[in-house]
């Protein structure tokens, strides 16, 4: 039997997304809360998403969903509760009247569905 080149290739592309989709699912997402607190918090919204945003394995930043509060859905990886309560504290200018808390059990904390990438 015969198998030409295109059908090789086809079967290869099926073999590669299917692994493709069983790797992304063993990808385990973490949703991590930190309240703000401070009157000069608002102010730093921005800058704290922006940051938050760009560390690898970092899916989505909702700084919305609950006032006071920014929610970090991130890959299970390194990164501790207390490297993501150090970021952003280290984001907010010296002297800002403006902190990074951890509250466990203040929102959930634990394994979340996948949310797709923004």
């Amino acid at each position: 039997m015969k198998i030409g080149r295109t059908s090789i290739f086809a079967i290869i592309n099926v073999v590669v997304f299917i692994s493709g989709d069983l790797h992304a699912e063993q990808q385990v997402n973490d949703r991590i809360a930190l309240t703000l607190s401070g009157s000069e918090c608002p102010a730093q919204r921005e800058r704290i998403a922006q940051r938050l945003s760009q560390i690898p394995g970092v899916k989505r930043v909702d700084m919305d969903l609950v006032e006071g509060h920014v929610l970090i859905d991130h890959v299970r990886g390194p990164l501790t509760v207390d490297d993501f309560k150090a970021i952003v504290n280290e984001v907010i200018p010296p002297g800002s009247q403006c902190r990074a808390e951890f509250i466990e059990g203040c929102i959930s904390v634990g394994p979340m569905v996948s949310a797709p990438s923004q």
